[in-house]
């Protein structure tokens, strides 16, 4: 029995039409697209904030230990209940100090080995550029931060990050020093040390003001301005 319709085959040389997408059709991926990337944004922000929740509350606690403040408040209440003093001997504070203390008197400076005569020079020269980078991005003070945060709570970061302000061509490397708990939200799923080498993400959560994010995103001034 023959088919009603021949079946077309297409050869070499035939023109084949593909229909050409509109602008509709381009708006509706890229919002697609975005909408995918929002939702796996914050699925990896829930993901993040909920591992670290645990140790974010221990760390702030460490603070207030260091700090002094180690009285329960419900003990503290009781206590002026009864009239009584809350007295703190804190312990913790000068052994905090020592450590760090040592840690700055021995701290060395970077320094790049030669490992023959003839690297020498370039080692002299690299030096030279490291401690330039230190001085300039004020490393060795934020290193001895980071040393006493991390000693106190566990865990402290540095960002190192070009400012254009000065040199809007080249930059000027910077660093600052992270030392709040909760402000730098890494991927849990890594082990290493180094947070470059098995992260996938990382999250830094800063305060901007409506002027700010304006500045940064004016496509969005209206949506902006809605925000409480």
């Amino acid at each position: 029995m023959a088919n009603d319709k021949a079946e077309e085959t297409l050869t070499l040389g035939d023109e084949v039409k593909v229909p050409k997408k509109t602008k509709a059709d381009e708006a509706k991926g890229k919002a697609d697209a975005l909408d995918e990337l929002n939702t796996e944004i914050d699925a990896n922000f829930k993901m993040a904030s909920d591992a670290t929740s645990e140790g974010l509350e221990e760390a702030k606690e460490d603070i207030k230990f260091a700090a002094g403040d180690q009285w329960d408040e419900d003990d503290r209440a009781k206590l002026k209940e009864q009239g009584r003093p809350c007295m703190t001997f804190n312990k913790i504070r000068p052994m905090l100090k020592l450590i760090t203390g040592h840690f700055v008197q021995n701290a060395s400076p970077i320094q790049v080995s030669p490992e023959g005569g003839e690297d020498q020079k370039f080692s002299e020269i690299s030096d030279k550029l490291i401690k330039h980078v230190d001085e300039q991005a004020n490393l060795e003070f934020n290193f001895g931060y980071m040393f006493t945060g991390g000693e106190t709570t566990g865990r402290a970061f540095i960002e190192l990050y070009l400012d254009y302000e000065k040199d809007p061509i080249f930059g000027e490397l910077k660093s600052i020093y992270h030392g709040k708990p909760g402000v730098i939200l890494p991927d849990p799923r890594g082990t290493a040390y180094d947070l470059n080498q098995d992260r996938q993400f990382i999250f830094k959560l800063v305060k901007k003001t409506k002027a700010e994010l304006k500045e940064l995103y004016p496509q969005k001034a209206k949506e902006i301005d809605e925000l409480t």
